[in-house]
């Protein structure tokens, strides 16, 4: 199997914890991070505790939000709906 070295920035004292809780496991802790990215390439969900969205994605979502209330959404049943609607917006 070939593999590749993950280099990420990670607070210490989150490195520590969880260190220290797979330990306590009996497992290494590369072995909890390669079991959450094949879980993750699997089609796995991702769970983000701490997420806060950027200015940018707040005026989006704030958009979305305004046009869902006033009922300007466009609803699909098919990916061909989809299509034929984006290739109409592309004219």
């Amino acid at each position: 199997m070939n593999t590749r070295t993950l280099t990420i920035r990670v607070p210490d004292n989150l490195v520590s914890v969880a260190q220290d809780r797979a330990e306590r496991l009996g497992i290494s802790l590369s072995l909890v991070l390669r079991n959450e990215l094949h879980r993750f390439a699997n089609g796995g969900d991702v769970v983000i505790g701490d997420f806060q969205p950027n200015a940018k994605l707040q005026k989006n979502i704030a958009k979305a939000e305004k046009e869902h209330q006033a009922g300007k959404l466009e609803v699909f049943s098919t990916p061909k709906e989809v299509l034929a609607y984006l290739r109409k917006l592309r004219r």
